[in-house]
């Protein structure tokens, strides 16, 4: 459910300001670290990293592949801010605006609230989606292309600290809450 305006009898119970908040800043970037470190011993576990990169096959390849996995990360970033959007748009009726503040890319609105289900399935839909999308990828994968898509993966979910971190904090939140996202800034209310 989203809402077009802020119900009577409603108010702030908490916010979150991404660019400002240096100790929720300092969590998610721990949360990232720790998901990328684990993410990636899997992958080792799966497939050793020279098969992907390494000077054996030739510099020009190896070159080839750095440039192609540099690529895939790229458009994976704008695809999951895309995701948000996507999912803004579908359950807020409205559109979403996009952007890039710090170290953050994000996509928001100002112009709606969303429940709590509303608002785990927007923060959550791109861990989820694109989990599925390069778990399938990695399947089809030759080894020797292996830790090109598994870097995007790494990134996917290391990425999606924020995301995750978001989800904890709206679950932990009263069951009436409604959240406002701008993309950078997270506003909470609730009539309790």
């Amino acid at each position: 459910m989203n809402v077009g305006r802020l119900p009577d009898g409603y108010r702030l119970i908490g916010k979150i300001e991404l660019s400002d908040d240096l100790p929720t800043a300092r969590k998610i970037a721990i949360l990232s670290v720790a998901i990328a470190v684990v993410s990636f011993c899997v992958g080792l576990a799966l497939v050793p990293f020279r098969r992907t990169f390494s000077v054996e096959a030739g510099v020009g390849i190896l070159l080839r592949r750095i440039v192609c996995t540099i690529g895939l990360i790229l458009a994976y970033l704008v695809l999951h801010e895309g995701v948000h959007g996507l999912f803004i748009r579908i359950l807020g009726k409205v559109k979403p605006t996009f952007g890039v503040s710090g170290a953050y890319l994000y996509a928001g609105t100002d112009r709606a609230w969303f429940d709590r289900m509303s608002y785990l399935v927007i923060a959550l839909a791109p861990v989820v989606v694109w989990t599925i999308v390069l778990t399938i990828g990695l399947a089809m994968a030759s080894s020797q292309w292996f830790w090109a898509l598994y870097l995007v993966q790494v990134v996917n979910l290391s990425g999606s600290a924020g995301d995750l971190f978001l989800a904890g904090t709206v679950l932990r939140m009263p069951p009436d809450v409604l959240v406002q996202d701008t993309g950078v800034s997270m506003s909470f209310f609730s009539r309790m």
